[in-house]
């Protein structure tokens, strides 16, 4: 089993643990500090990507759900937003645009999304106050952001797998 010293690269240690089991990790003393298993390795990266991945779909299934029943650029306009530019695509919305467009009251029952509509854009404000953080490496909002983001990601799946079965 190799051994690495406690201020070894963490792409070090990956690159043994692709090869071993487990990688045993020495102090300053040189004395045994610890393990570390791929187990160890998918737990960080679950810790650290989570977030990144919960806010794609969310964002994802979000910009299909609207794209599915509005035309974008009207959604856009009876919320207030514009794209000057061009005529934009589901793409092009950001989570602002998303909340914007979802707050509208026609947008939203065009859309039929099975729960009530303030809450919904309440905590999609939320979920977009996380994100902001996540995606610019700020500090989140108080409490769990990540147990937040999955608990919102789910809610926009029920609707997303709904809508899709429709």
């Amino acid at each position: 089993m190799p051994v690495v010293e406690r201020h070894e690269s963490l792409l070090r240690v990956i690159d043994l643990l692709r090869e071993h089991d487990a990688v045993l990790v020495l102090g300053n003393d040189r004395a045994l500090a610890g393990i570390v298993t791929s187990a160890d390795i998918a737990l960080e990266f679950g810790n650290l990507a989570g977030p990144f991945l919960l806010i794609g779909q969310i964002e994802d299934q979000l910009r299909w759900l609207v794209s599915r029943r509005l035309d974008v650029r009207v959604a856009l306009e009876r919320s207030g937003s514009v794209f000057p530019e061009r005529s934009p695509n589901a793409e092009d919305l950001t989570m602002g645009n998303l909340q914007r467009i979802l707050e509208h009251s026609d947008n939203w029952d065009m859309v039929g999304i099975a729960y009530d509509r303030e809450s919904f854009c309440a905590e999609l404000n939320v979920v977009r106050g996380i994100r902001n953080a996540v995606m610019h490496f700020r500090e989140p909002p108080v409490g769990d952001p990540f147990e937040r983001l999955k608990k919102f990601a789910s809610v926009v799946q029920r609707t997303y797998v709904a809508s899709s079965a429709s």
